[in-house]
């Protein structure tokens, strides 16, 4: 399996574990955005004209869909426990221990459902302290809770 971020896994994984399932935002929720960027950005141009503030909305926004959500958002699912990476300039890595896991929440809106194909999991631990985990705007929800529950079940 080719690794989308060899670079962050290899600092928080421990030597006996090796990433089972990687995965990050949708494709399809980036191109959306990206599309939307486009949109504004064109708007901006009528709006203020050919000025430094329309490349300003249309870089930052086509900034944010094309790069930054996809090198901030990093997932793994190992064959210990779920490994959640956020950031691109400051990093928050959090795992979760299959056996620490309680409950697995599948949210999809209608429109992520019928026109995008994606959605977002939530994943609820039985530790008080903390908060439950949640993984917005992935493809195959469904299908990723399936593996989850499979993970669980086998590594537990």
């Amino acid at each position: 399996m080719k690794l989308e971020h060899p670079d962050i896994w290899e600092k928080v994984l421990s030597e006996d574990e090796k990433i089972v399932h990687e995965f990050g935002i949708s494709n399809n929720y980036i191109m959306l955005g990206m599309t939307i960027s486009i949109v504004i950005g064109l708007f901006a141009m009528w709006f203020f004209g050919r000025t430094w503030i329309s490349l300003v909305i249309f870089s930052s926004l086509f900034f944010y869909f094309a790069f930054y959500l996809k090198a901030a958002r990093a997932y793994a699912l190992t064959n210990k426990r779920v490994v959640i990476h956020t950031g691109w300039l400051s990093h928050k890595t959090t795992s979760l221990d299959y056996e620490k896991i309680t409950d697995i929440t599948v949210e999809q809106g209608f429109l992520e459902r019928k026109l995008l194909k994606i959605g977002g999991i939530s994943v609820h631990t039985a530790d008080a302290g903390q908060k439950d985990k949640k993984m917005d705007h992935i493809d195959d929800p469904y299908g990723l809770k399936k593996k989850l529950d499979v993970l669980r079940k086998n590594y537990s």
